[in-house]
């Protein structure tokens, strides 16, 4: 009896072996005919890169691509990596990776070309135009990359702050844009091989811009100062905003500086805001790392009469003037069309 019992429960642990194998390879296979891939997100809850997210989850929708669950790389280049290469362990049949933010395009074609994959095997569509995107797009490990106008954002940012603070000086008020209004789309561009020369030596020319205009003058006679507060300053992504700021404060005749956490922190980063409040900046600028929890410092500087704007990431619920930078879910929209005509994806029938 005791040997039969024994035998009974033999078979009911291979039993619930097999079937959990089933579950997992079930998890990892994508359904018959899909194309599988991986989007990976930077910290959650940035607004920006959860508005490029959805816009590539509604771009793929009716069509053959079946999309794994989000992972997030925390803004790290390291485990920007290491997610990308889990994801391939998990997923033998994974056919490409979205990358929503700077980090995740090179730690999927790392992750890609540290596998033994061939060129072309696992495709890649990455965000944004940093050296190390464009080496590996020449290389033919990224597929094509997302091109944001960041130096547009820092000249931008420094003109409509100026505005703001000349009105405030002159009226102790705000002339808040009405909504719909309140958005400048910098626009967002599909960079290609064929389109990476063009990209690297526009980074390096220097912005040609109008003759520099006298000094703007603010409180006890000195130079109007203002402010770009960025996520991080760890990663190149955000030097074209810089430039772009230093260029424009250098003709406007205004002191600009940028002063952002060394990696992204949501409390970092409201320390930094409220110290340039506490020492009277005439504006800031902002790209929030978390849209809520920036709501209560903005409010504390437009209250005291410093103009707020925010560029590359919004905090669209905040009492902040504009918002300056991509359209981000439009840009993931454009990276799905990309992704589409990449894996030569097939609307499906609505039958």
């Amino acid at each position: 009896m005791n040997r039969i019992i024994v035998r009974i429960a033999g078979l009911v642990v291979v039993g619930a072996i097999i079937v959990i194998l089933v579950l997992v390879a079930r998890r990892r296979e994508p359904a018959s005919g899909k194309l599988l891939v991986q989007i990976i997100g930077g910290k959650p809850g940035a607004w920006n890169l959860k508005e490029r997210m959805d816009g590539f989850t509604e771009g793929v929708q009716g069509t053959d691509i079946e999309l794994a669950k989000v992972q997030y790389n925390q803004e790290n280049s390291e485990i920007a990596r290491q997610v990308a290469e889990a994801a391939l362990t998990a997923n033998p049949n994974l056919r490409g990776f979205f990358g929503s933010n700077a980090f995740a395009g090179p730690g999927a074609a790392l992750a890609v070309k540290g596998a033994g994959k061939k060129r072309g095997e696992v495709h890649v569509v990455a965000f944004d135009t940093t050296d190390d995107i464009l080496d590996l797009i020449a290389e033919g490990y990224i597929d094509c990359t997302l091109a944001q106008n960041t130096r547009e954002m820092g000249r931008l940012s420094v003109e409509k702050l100026l505005e703001f603070a000349r009105q405030y000086r002159q009226n102790k008020s705000f002339d808040r844009p009405p909504k719909g209004k309140d958005v400048i789309d910098t626009g967002v561009t599909i960079v290609w091989p064929k389109d990476v020369p063009k990209y690297r030596a526009k980074a390096a020319k220097p912005k040609e811009g109008a003759e520099p205009t006298p000094p703007e003058t603010g409180k006890g006679g000195k130079k109007m100062r203002f402010a770009l507060v960025p996520k991080s300053i760890g990663h190149p992504y955000w030097e074209g905003v810089r430039k772009g700021m230093e260029e424009t404060a250098e003709r406007l005749g205004v002191e600009a500086k940028f002063w952002g956490p060394p990696e992204a922190s949501v409390d970092k980063q409201i320390t930094i805001i409220e110290t340039l409040i506490s020492q009277g900046y005439d504006g800031i600028a902002i790209s929030p790392n978390d849209p809520e929890s920036v709501k209560k410092v903005i409010k504390e500087a437009m209250d005291k009469g410093t103009a707020v704007v925010t560029f590359d990431s919004d905090s669209p619920d905040s009492d902040r003037l504009l918002y300056i930078g991509t359209d981000n879910r439009e840009g993931g929209r454009v990276g799905a069309k990309a992704m589409i005509k990449i894996l030569g994806a097939k609307k499906q029938s609505s039958k």
